[in-house]
């Protein structure tokens, strides 16, 4: 057990907290010693003894546990094999949600554009079986351009926000998220 104090300094363009020190999703995902399952703490406390399983968590590369992107890109690893078995049920929204941590804390260029590809993919499915929040729809649309934009899909990027623009437009209100929209397709800052 560790106690620690995170603070947040606000969010990035892609919603990322920045956090004042360490970020807390390191206190977050865990590793078994024996087997090199990684996950969530709420995991550990499920019981998988399949002997399958098992082994395909075995037999994933060995991972650098001080690495944040290295452990949670292993937690993601370990999250689809549990799917995949049928020891764990989530649908798109839930696993977009959970692959945004690997995508935010991506360490490489590769890894970003990977986890990029997960959450975006993700989120489309599940836009299209409307398993988004209806208050969350406009930020999920924002936020698929704004991956996009960020691993190189300009075309992409701009047609998510040309999206997010224009229903605020039809709406008549314009707040934050429709500025940050417009800032990203024509001026993108981080």
């Amino acid at each position: 057990m560790v106690v620690e104090s995170f603070n947040t300094n606000g969010k990035g363009t892609d919603f990322r907290p920045i956090y004042n020190g360490a970020p807390i999703e390191g206190m977050l995902f865990h590793i078994c010693p024996n087997c090199g399952f990684c996950g969530r703490g709420r995991l550990f406390a499920m019981s998988f003894d399949n002997p399958e399983l098992l082994a395909d968590v075995k037999s994933l590369m060995p991972i650098d546990e001080s690495s944040l992107g290295h452990k949670i890109k292993r937690a993601m690893e370990c999250l689809e094999l549990l799917l995949n078995y049928g020891v764990l049920n989530l649908n798109q929204w839930e696993l977009a949600n959970e692959w945004l941590n690997a995508y935010w804390w991506a360490e490489t260029p590769e890894q970003e554009q990977n986890a990029g590809h997960v959450v975006i993919g993700y989120f489309e499915t599940a836009l299209r079986r409307n398993l988004v929040p209806p208050d969350k729809i406009l930020g999920i649309k924002y936020l698929i351009g704004e991956i996009h934009r960020r691993i190189g899909e300009k075309d992409a990027a701009n047609a998510f926000f040309d999206e997010v623009i224009q229903e605020f437009e039809r709406r008549g209100n314009r707040g934050k998220l429709y500025d940050l929209a417009v800032q990203q397709k024509n001026n993108p800052e981080e």
